[in-house]
């Protein structure tokens, strides 16, 4: 059984646009930036069920940055392999993977910082910034 962990672990995502948790589930997220960038979220979803559906509908992905946050985990982001995509980790203090927003439209995420304790802005290269709290990633907005 393929997990969201397993595809992780050979810097591989299911595209479907969302927040994949490491426990299975998700929930879409549509992100846009142009003419006026928005976010909007959707329906939950298993993992499985989608992946079952399509497993050759895969990406390879490249990290361009990663930072330790305050409380020891990490938070990273980069792209796909097909241009226009971006994502979001948020990993343990082993790297393991805890959730990750993948969007195939937000242009890669090329910069992360730590707003505050629990709270990460990711930069797209496409000019616009998330805020997402680590804790609780399905609250994310545009900053």
């Amino acid at each position: 059984m393929t997990r969201i962990n397993d595809l992780w672990n050979r810097e591989e995502l299911l595209i479907k646009n969302g927040i994949h948790f490491s426990d299975g589930s998700g929930v879409e997220v549509e992100i846009s930036y142009y003419p006026v960038p928005d976010i909007k979220k959707g329906h939950y979803f298993s993992f499985l069920d989608v992946y079952k559906e399509d497993q050759e509908n895969m990406t390879k992905i490249d990290v361009f940055k990663e930072i330790k946050l305050s409380n020891g985990f990490y938070c990273c982001g980069g792209e796909g392999s097909y241009g226009s995509e971006g994502f979001v980790a948020y990993l343990d203090e082993r790297k393991n993977l805890l959730w990750v927003l993948y969007s195939e439209t937000s242009n890669p995420f090329v910069n992360i910082m730590e707003e505050c304790e629990g709270i990460v802005v990711a930069e797209s290269s496409a000019n616009f910034k998330i805020r997402l709290d680590v804790n609780k990633p399905t609250s994310l907005s545009l900053k």
